[in-house]
């Protein structure tokens, strides 16, 4: 884990609070999931940015655009999960979409979608299966889909001025990737539920 002095002042306390929480989760035994859509065809625009500025990046989460984080924990996740959000995916059609603005949160700088209504329906549907989990800890009042660059303290204008010539950026959604984080800290992709034909 990164010394909580640099967490602090790279990504500010509410970072180091999550990383925290994280983390005890991971000695506990009850590792947490989340579940993404990967955007590859994003990383060679932004890679360097998130590994600068996004805690995520440096434990192993690619580029993406969440569908619902946090998912359940290890221990809940059963033969039964698996099949359940396969069917979710398979009856999902792949679809493309367009990252075309810099946009902020609190906090975060983010690439937002043209069109977000198929992020946010896919979100919805996999929240009404499971309700006990809903988007980011039930935080914030409304789905909003969005590519983190940048979380804590940063130059979110020197981000922006970074990023702009790359856009838009053209991607698929193909599928939702299950990011499971591991014993020593680390997010791995667990398994991978591949959408229905278009």
């Amino acid at each position: 884990m990164i010394a909580a002095d640099r967490l602090i002042h790279r990504y500010g306390w509410r970072s180091w609070r999550w990383a925290r929480r994280i983390s005890l989760r991971v000695r506990t035994g009850s590792r947490p999931s989340a579940l993404v859509v990967n955007v590859p065809e994003a990383e060679a625009a932004v890679g360097s940015i998130r590994a600068a500025h996004d805690l995520g990046s440096r434990f192993g989460i690619p580029a993406h655009i969440t569908v619902l984080a946090p998912f359940l924990a290890s221990r809940r996740r059963t033969p039964s999960v698996t099949a359940q959000l396969a069917a979710i995916c398979s009856s999902t059609a792949i679809f493309d979409f367009r990252l075309t603005s810099v946009r902020r949160f609190p906090g975060v700088t983010y690439l937002a979608p043209a069109e977000p209504q198929p992020f946010v329906d896919l979100t919805e549907r996999v929240w009404a299966t499971w309700p006990e989990c809903p988007p980011f800890g039930g935080v914030f009042p409304q789905i909003v889909p969005h590519l983190t660059l940048a979380e804590g303290l940063h130059d979110a204008g020197q981000i922006r001025h970074a990023v702009l010539p790359a856009l838009p950026i053209d991607a698929t959604a193909r599928g939702v990737t299950l990011l499971c984080q591991q014993s020593d800290g680390w997010w791995r992709p667990d398994h991978f539920f591949p959408f229905g034909a278009q």
